[in-house]
């Protein structure tokens, strides 16, 4: 076939070359080859296109490295390999598509094009093929690929990555290098001093020790080798139940303790012993022990003395004869802020205000006399600076041959006591107030309802009305104590009888009012006197009466200022009286003159309407 035939065939088929189906084949016969040094797809020498087929069906990764800048074709193992650098590599200059490796691949490239085939085994390539350098492990083969006139122009790379294998190799060998480094640790822990060593079987029968237990403990190698001695020949009878069941949580979990008990040794000793454990998996359960009878009798000679101090919720403090505090105690702490460690060493002043810096001196005055100091009340100061008031007992303490050396402190705070007995007197104070206030009330109440009274029996129900109104606004006064009655409390308690539960016969409209024990007792006297009436001439007297009751808080200058609405409806037309009853000089006297206020009420035919203004304290 000649030359211009061979040409035409190829141009003729250049769209439907690289004839393979896969993903790359797709991608070489749609990419820019115009805009590469390659040129278009359908001039490429028969060399390189027979090059292009070899690789394209191969299961292994392969790339054609063409011309002098070495522009990258590959198949799709090789883009696998490739992560993130495809598929921008296709068509690429291989240095700059992998610029990581330049330095190695060069001098190989330049063998290849002198005509030798190089290969690779397991060769490490730092290459950053995912954005970040990584090790990759390849075996690759570099051949030359010749044109059609025989001429090396390419290179033709065949690889394959071991990186996994090689990956695996390394933790297989960092595993084996940390249980080589773990075996040598155990090897010195098990030669060590310090440490008893155990192996028990599952029955808890000891099979073996270390020279550090079997010191400690007086037991011998013929003693384990008789196959007798086990955990319960060596645990006391009270520590058998604490030992199964660590046994149990053992069996549960593969892990004992840590826990201390006291073992027996051979000569029926005992020693306190901190144990720890595991069970090994393999039949046998290790147990570690750790001597610390010296540090339980340590801690048991501290215990009883402290007992004897942590016992009282007292603050109990000791100081030398110069004032110097020795010791101080956990409610010596909570009682004036400070912790042991800052008082210490310090003098005893740092806790008495300036104003009672002369107690102390008279104090070690009288302790050095050999003097007690029973039950002394006085203020001393906190860490924060506030006061604590407290009753101090002081005695003096000496030493072996009876020379006073210091005292024993103890000061218990007695502010909860002070407290309470101002609280008392104020209580009696206020109980007096107010007996004395009701006393004259209800004299006020007994004399204005006798002028106006017809009868004896009018009176006697008035009276008795008017008292048991009292009686209700100071029962608010004592449920409501810390806030006082308010407004909406008395309001509810006077119009109950009246109310129906529906809202509709009684509504009431405003924000919660506390109201101080004075003017709580004078307003609910006129909120009754304002209920009787409603019930006996107003809405209530009718079936289809209501009342509705609005108030409001206004803020002023030293105070508030209350304004409330009393609005009575559907009741008989009314008509207004011809004379002042006790409810409308109660208004006017208690709710007007005594607490200032103002005190409007208009008759309107529709239903009485009262308006008061009343003066509060502030809150």
């Amino acid at each position: 076939m000649n030359e211009a035939l061979t040409k035409s065939l190829i141009t003729m088929n250049a769209k439907e070359w690289p004839s393979s189906g896969d993903e790359m084949a797709g991608r070489i016969r749609t990419h820019d080859w115009a805009a590469t040094p390659l040129g278009r797809l359908e001039t490429w020498p028969q060399s390189l296109r027979s090059a292009v087929d070899l690789i394209l069906p191969n299961g292994f990764p392969m790339i054609v490295l063409w011309g002098p800048q070495l522009i990258q074709i590959y198949n799709e193992g090789y883009a696998r390999i490739m992560g993130l650098k495809h598929p921008a590599g296709l068509g690429q200059p291989t240095r700059e598509c992998w610029p990581e490796v330049w330095h190695i691949n060069e001098p190989i490239y330049e063998r290849v094009r002198a005509g030798e085939t190089v290969t690779f085994d397991d060769a490490l390539y730092p290459l950053a093929r995912n954005g970040v350098l990584e090790d990759v492990w390849l075996t690759l083969s570099y051949s030359p690929l010749r044109d059609d006139n025989g001429v090396i122009a390419g290179v033709l790379v065949t690889l394959f990555e071991t990186t996994a294998r090689h990956v695996a190799q390394r933790q297989r060998d960092e595993a084996a290098g940390a249980l080589q480094a773990s075996e040598e640790r155990l090897r010195r822990v098990l030669e060590t001093d310090a440490v008893g060593i155990l192996l028990f079987d599952h029955e808890g029968t000891l099979i073996d020790a270390n020279e550090v237990f079997l010191k400690k403990t007086g037991w011998s190698r013929e003693d384990i080798g008789s196959g007798r001695l086990d955990w319960r020949r060596m645990t006391p009878p009270e520590w058998v139940a604490a030992s199964e069941a660590q046994m149990d949580a053992l069996r549960r979990t593969g892990h004992l303790g840590p826990y201390e008990k006291e073992y027996l040794c051979k000569d029926g000793s005992r020693s306190w012993m901190l144990f720890a454990g595991r069970d090994l998996g393999d039949g046998t359960i290790v147990e570690f022990a750790v001597d610390v009878s010296a540090r339980k009798e340590a801690e048991q000679a501290e215990q009883r003395l402290a007992a004897i101090i942590e016992s009282s919720d007292d603050a109990i403090i000791s100081k030398n004869l110069d004032g110097i505090i020795t010791s101080w105690n956990q409610s010596a702490e909570r009682l004036f802020g400070y912790r042991a460690e800052e008082v210490i060493g310090q003098p005893v002043t740092i806790l008495i205000p300036e104003g009672r810096q002369d107690e102390e001196p008279r104090i070690l005055e009288r302790l050095r006399r050999g003097e007690r100091v029973d039950h002394y009340e006085t203020v001393r100061r906190r860490k924060d600076g506030s006061p604590v008031e407290i009753s101090l007992t002081i005695s003096p303490v000496r030493n072996q041959h009876g020379r006073i050396i210091g005292a024993s402190k103890i000061a218990r705070d007695i502010t909860e006591r002070k407290r309470l007995e101002e609280q008392l007197l104020l209580v009696n104070r206020e109980l007096h107030h107010r007996v004395k206030n009701t006393l004259a009330t209800v004299q006020a109440v007994v004399a204005s309802t006798a002028r106006r009274a017809q009868t004896i029996a009018e009176f006697q129900q008035a009276v008795t009305e008017r008292i048991t109104s009292l009686a209700k606004t100071h029962t608010l006064l004592i449920e409501k104590e810390q806030d006082g009655a308010s407004i909406k409390d008395i309001l509810t308690s006077e119009l109950a009888p009246y109310d129906d539960g529906t809202g509709r016969r009684v509504r009431l409209a405003g924000p919660d009012v506390p109201l101080p024990s004075e003017i709580a007792v004078a307003f609910g006297m006129a909120v009754h006197e304002l209920t009787t009436n409603a019930a006996k001439y107003g809405a209530f007297s009718l079936p289809s009466g209501r009342i509705e009751v609005t108030w409001d808080l206004e803020a002023m200058a030293g105070g508030r200022r209350l304004t409330l609405g009393w609005q009575e409806r559907d009741g008989p037309a009314v008509e207004e009286p011809t004379r002042q009853g006790f409810g409308s000089v109660l208004l006017q006297r208690a709710l007007g003159r005594q607490l200032g206020g103002e005190v409007e009420a208009t008759f309107a035919r529709d239903g009485l309407q009262v308006r008061i203004s009343a003066a509060l304290p502030p809150r």
